[in-house]
């Protein structure tokens, strides 16, 4: 979902948003702050992912000490997974934006969150 926010893919967020926050028991904050880079309640191995997210969006790479303090709570194998799935969201909210995909009636916007 932070990866979809960061490319301005509102289709692609409210999709995951409507459809897999009660599956992820994700709360109303943890959905909220996908979509600022202000201060949030999550844990911090999981406020790391958000910022993973942003540095693999802003340059293409996950710095050295974040990569030092992922380690400390990851495997090699899911800080790669996290990497191809952020890729492949990027992929995806390309798409959705680029193909002007209209949002669906049933998941929230932006502005609801």
């Amino acid at each position: 979902m932070r990866t979809c926010a960061r490319c301005g893919s509102e289709y692609e967020w409210g999709v995951h948003v409507a459809l897999f926050t009660k599956q992820a028991t994700l709360s109303a904050a943890d959905v909220a702050a996908t979509l600022t880079n202000g201060p949030n309640d999550l844990p911090a191995h999981e406020a790391m992912l958000l910022k993973a997210a942003d540095e693999l969006h802003d340059s293409s790479t996950i710095l050295d000490g974040l990569w030092s303090e992922m380690a400390l709570h990851y495997s090699p194998a899911q800080i790669i997974e996290l990497i191809a799935l952020v890729g492949n969201y990027h992929a995806v909210s390309f798409i959705a934006n680029a193909a002007r995909v209209d949002l669906e009636p049933f998941a929230p916007r932006f502005n609801q969150a």
